[in-house]
């Protein structure tokens, strides 16, 4: 299993949208499903499909995986032999490739 580093930016971020949930319970529930996702990844990095529109590109090994039980929140990660790196957490329904154009 990789050593898990999640990214400042992706703590926010997931911090961020818990903050929008309904309830704290709905909040508790997805920072749970986004752990698990984490976790998932980390067994199996692999799981999740690269990102077309970003080969070419210096994040071309970044990947995206799905939350399971919030289908529209999408995990952003890229891993190398011992570590699993968490880039982003958002909406998926988001025009999300644009995101990457303003980072380093």
């Amino acid at each position: 299993m990789l050593t898990v580093l999640e990214t400042k930016r992706a703590g926010r971020e997931l911090e961020h949208i818990a903050s929008q949930m309904i309830s704290l319970k709905a909040s508790i529930s997805f920072v749970d499903e986004v752990h698990k996702t984490y976790e998932r990844i980390a067994i199996v990095p692999t799981i999740g499909s690269l990102i077309e529109e970003l080969v070419g590109t210096r994040f071309e090994n970044y990947r995206r995986c799905t939350v399971k039980k919030f289908r529209n929140y999408i995990v952003i990660y890229s891993f190398n032999e011992d570590t699993l790196t968490i880039h982003r957490v958002f909406d998926g329904r988001r025009e999300y490739v644009q995101l990457f154009e303003n980072d380093e």
